[in-house]
């Protein structure tokens, strides 16, 4: 359903489809204008499916308030392996959320989190996320303003000599 346009009706009209299939595993919802409403509806649909492995909000705006929304439903999924949240304008606080969410998940293996305003205090507020997580082989950083100063850091905190892409 990506690029559809579907905005927060859109979800609201998915919410019930969402609601009775909890074995859902993929869900692409990328471009979609959802914004913050619209990740609070997405959110309560959501609330059930513990199996989603991929799970694709990029291009949302969804915000700081709307991945605050998302934090219940990314704390009960333990499978999550993949979370696209590029383009979504969190900023350096909405990381707090994200790890305080992604803190459980040991299943994750990549994590997209491209132009979304984190500088140098989101790539640090990262950290403690970054090292829990020692099955992540895919981290896109691109365009946030993250120093290389601010990428050794992020390299330290998974304990690699992996490469961290943070261009444009």
């Amino acid at each position: 359903l990506g690029f559809c346009g579907i905005g927060v009706e859109g979800v609201r009209a998915l919410s019930t489809a969402l609601y009775r299939n909890p074995r859902l595993a993929s869900l692409n919802l990328d471009s979609n204008s959802l914004c913050v409403r619209g990740a609070a509806t997405l959110s309560v649909c959501l609330a059930r499916h513990t199996s989603l492995t991929v799970l694709d909000l990029g291009c949302n705006y969804i915000r700081e308030l709307g991945l605050r929304a998302l934090v219940p439903v990314l704390q009960a999924n333990t499978s999550m392996r993949v979370l696209r949240l590029g383009c979504n304008d969190v900023g350096w606080t909405g990381i707090g959320h994200l790890v305080q969410a992604l803190g459980a998940s040991s299943a994750l293996e990549h994590l997209d989190l491209s132009k979304n305003n984190l500088g140098g205090q989101g790539a640090y507020a990262m950290v403690p996320l970054l090292r829990t997580k020692n099955r992540l082989s895919g981290l896109q950083l691109g365009s946030n303003g993250i120093s290389a100063r601010h990428v050794a850091h992020i390299r330290l905190a998974l304990q690699c000599e992996c490469a961290v892409e943070t261009a444009c």
